[in-house]
């Protein structure tokens, strides 16, 4: 798209008039032709620091009243995150499934999050469940040796769960679906923790606490549930329905149970469960697999209260 030069040294000064007025970025993914937020309460606080979203790359639909998007990218369930690039040829991606990496902001009219890419890979489909866990394996590699690996984050990643992740593991009603789980289970196992490693956070201002998620990990927020007061799942793959995750963290009333033990991590129902004791009576219950028992304790460690940005 092209702007006049007079045109375009006003965007540039308004962008920066914005940028000074917000400190980190919180940023939501709206669905097309709505300006509010999705039904959830809580906001992902995102870092000013490259991301990495993964869905279908789609050329703006006529009429579109976003001037500095180009592009945009389908997410699935109505949710888009608008594009734009000066390093990266989007028509070229144009109808493929690809991971997207850039800093994301608001767009100038503060309606809709868009993404300056400076990166972009294809996402090569398989249909086989073999070649998902091949791949995964294959992203862990790349990681180690590319500082800029894919970073899954969302808006349209939201979640929450009550039941331990270490009994959804073990209880899933189909044999595919266990299967699924265990190859996430293998994948996330390796996660190291060093604190480089943790790049994305989620943060509720609706409880009002954040957690570390690993750099190519998915998480969802679920909200309130039945069993919860709040409920947050991750994931190495795109969670939509409670129970897909295979870390849980669950917001709790009333005191720590029994032999619950504030910070620590201890074995539970097949599994490992974190603890965290928090206002009012209230506590966080992290729950995995056993074999993911040191980010269980790299979570819970670093459970910290949410702070309002300032200006």
């Amino acid at each position: 798209m092209r702007r006049s030069t007079a045109a375009a040294t006003g965007l540039l000064t308004l962008t920066l008039l914005l940028t000074a007025c917000q400190s980190p970025f919180q940023s939501s993914v709206f669905p097309e032709g709505d300006g509010a937020s999705s039904s959830e309460e809580v906001l992902e606080l995102m870092p000013a620091e490259e991301v990495t979203y993964q869905g279908t790359v789609q050329a703006l639909p006529a009429g579109s009243s976003l001037e500095e998007a180009t592009h945009r990218l389908a997410l699935g369930e109505g949710l888009y995150l608008y594009l734009r690039s000066d390093t990266v040829d989007l028509d070229e991606y144009v109808d493929q499934e690809v991971r997207a990496k850039g800093v994301v902001r608001s767009t100038v009219e503060g309606d809709a999050d868009m993404m300056r890419v400076s990166y972009m890979e294809t996402i090569l489909s398989d249909a086989s469940s073999s070649s998902s866990e091949s791949e995964s394996s294959s992203s862990q590699e790349s990681s180690s040796q590319v500082s800029s690996e894919p970073i899954p984050a969302s808006s349209s990643v939201r979640s929450v769960v009550s039941s331990s992740a270490a009994s959804v593991a073990v209880q899933q009603s189909s044999a595919s679906s266990a299967s699924s789980l265990s190859d996430q289970e293998k994948t996330m196992a390796k996660a190291g923790t060093d604190a480089g490693l943790w790049t994305q956070k989620y943060c509720s201002t609706h409880i009002g606490f954040c957690i570390p998620v690993y750099k190519n990990w998915w998480y969802k927020s679920f909200g309130a549930t039945d069993a919860s007061l709040w409920h947050v799942e991750l994931s190495t793959q795109e969670i939509e329905n409670m129970g897909e995750g295979v870390i849980a963290l669950d917001f709790e009333s009333g005191p720590l149970p029994s032999g619950g033990t504030d910070g620590a991590v201890q074995d539970a129902d097949g599994g490992v469960v974190g603890y965290r004791a928090w206002t009012n009576g209230r506590h966080f219950r992290i729950t995995a697999p056993s074999s993911l028992r040191s980010s269980v304790r790299y979570i819970t460690e670093n459970l910290t209260t949410y702070e309002v940005p300032t200006e």
